[in-house]
């Protein structure tokens, strides 16, 4: 049915430091479809198109992980212009959603059925038709750039411009979105269950940045 151009498949799947980039289904999942448990670690998923899930489509997942993941500029004609997750728990660390765009529903995290996500240390912004379409569960210290997602764990901000920058190569092996100066993100996460690096590689702080990008970190 033209699913998960990239990756369709009811299997396990990791993806370490890696980009899916430029895959247009003509179903759902324009860069991927599972079933199977997912785990993305510094992982790049940007420029995809579906009817439902732009970027990535969750159907019924054992358990889905991702981590220093950003997920940028992706487009469901339908719901769910970053991630449709459906009947399943999405775990988001350190990731930073932006920019993406659906027709009807959340441009950014789409949930339908008992789907939900906890998020921690998380970036959603300025994902058109909204960042999420539900309340999500928070594990604390995420960005918001509206009020969607019902965040409301310790050290979450709503409607908060997280400045980033625009999607480029900032070091490392696949493409973020940098911190400007003075971004409200920079040194407002937790440590607790937090990355040792960033998405680049670089090392975080001890009070690390929200999002896949650590502001400051030296990369090689």
């Amino acid at each position: 049915d033209g699913a998960g151009i990239a990756i369709a498949s009811g299997s396990n799947v990791t993806i370490r430091a890696s980009a899916l980039s430029g895959n247009v289904a003509t179903g759902n999942g324009g860069a991927i479809f599972l079933s199977g448990t997912l785990v993305l670690d510094r992982v790049t998923i940007d420029g995809n198109q579906a009817s439902d899930g732009g970027g990535i489509y969750l159907n019924n997942n054992p358990s889905t992980t991702l981590s220093n993941v950003t997920i940028s500029g992706n487009t469901a004609t339908s719901d769910g212009g970053a991630i449709y997750i459906k009947n399943t728990l999405g775990s988001l660390t350190n990731s930073t959603i932006a920019n993406n765009t659906a027709g009807s529903g959340a441009g950014g995290i789409q949930l339908q059925g008992s789907g939900d996500a906890n998020l921690k240390n998380t970036i959603l912004a300025n994902n058109t038709g909204g960042n999420a379409s539900g309340a999500l569960t928070s594990l604390g210290h995420n960005i918001d750039s509206a009020n969607t997602a019902a965040l409301s764990g310790s050290g979450d901000q709503i409607n908060t411009n997280p400045l980033l920058g625009t999607l480029q190569y900032n070091g490392g092996p696949t493409k973020t979105h940098a911190l400007l100066a003075g971004s409200p993100a920079i040194n407002a996460g937790t440590a607790v269950g937090a990355p040792a690096v960033d998405q680049r590689g670089g090392v975080r702080d001890a009070t690390p940045d929200i999002g896949a990008y650590e502001f400051g970190a030296v990369v090689n």
